[in-house]
């Protein structure tokens, strides 16, 4: 094949191509020799699964170990943080992640202003709060949060504007985005 090459009784001497296809084909020959017989082996089956075993460890790993690490980790007190801080605003104050972060703020020492959709969702998790924290002044503003002229802002720059709001917390709302 490669090598040398008899024309009219005169011996030819390879090429550097040649000589370079020659290698090439033999290393591939070798690789595809050793990948045939590996994969006839069930010596691939244990290794696959010990692939998909190490893939699912650290797929496990990477989720648990953070949550670990921060169930051990202090919980912020805003208040101090923030020093001199009185008053927090929750969006999405009603109900789930807003209604949880409104009770911690309270819990933390400092006065919260409930916005929410104005539905009897807002005006119960208001007085729940009123009762389990006395203590503490809350305001509640019923707007949509969704609506793209931005005129929930008015109203609730106007409930607000006594009061010095230093922590806010976006849990609700609607955004427009683009280019910067």
């Amino acid at each position: 094949m490669g090598g040398f090459s008899f024309r009219g009784g005169a011996q030819q001497l390879p090429t550097q191509k040649t000589l370079k296809m020659d290698a090439m084909r033999s290393v591939f020959d070798l690789a595809h020799s050793n990948v045939k017989s590996f994969v006839q082996s069930e010596d691939v089956h244990v290794f696959v699964l010990i692939m998909f075993a190490f893939l699912g460890a650290i797929t496990y790993l990477s989720y648990w170990v953070p949550k670990l690490i921060v169930s051990f980790m202090p919980t912020q007190n805003l208040k101090k943080k923030y020093k001199g801080a009185k008053w927090a605003l929750v969006t999405g104050a009603s109900s789930g992640i807003g209604k949880s972060l409104a009770k911690e703020l309270a819990e933390q020492g400092l006065n919260v202003v409930l916005v929410s959709l104005k539905e009897t969702i807002l005006d119960e998790t208001f007085e729940e709060l009123k009762k389990q924290h006395p203590e503490r002044e809350f305001r509640k503003i019923g707007v949509n949060l969704g609506l793209r002229d931005g005129s929930y802002l008015r109203e609730i720059e106007e409930k607000t504007k006594d009061i010095d709001v230093q922590v806010v917390f976006n849990n609700a709302g609607f955004m427009l985005t683009g280019f910067f």
